[in-house]
């Protein structure tokens, strides 16, 4: 599972420097381990969408204009 901290040791470090306690730290390492980042959308996830929306404008405007030119020839 992917988490947020990569480096739990700076976090210590860096939360501790600003005042947190051991145990503030630790419940705020604890509350980032359990974040699921398993569903969350790549960028390639998010190409690809952009690319299937495109696709089906792209078709739906083809339809939408062959409706009209078989409209206009009636």
């Amino acid at each position: 599972m992917a988490t947020l901290i990569k480096d739990t040791h700076n976090l210590f470090q860096t939360l501790q420097s600003g005042g947190f306690s051991d145990k503030q730290t630790e419940a705020l390492k604890a509350v980032f381990d359990s974040v699921d980042l398993s569903e969350l959308a790549t960028k390639d996830d998010i190409k690809d969408l952009r690319i299937e929306i495109y696709k089906i404008t792209t078709a739906q405007t083809l339809i939408i204009i062959g409706a009209m030119v078989a409209l206009a020839q009636v």
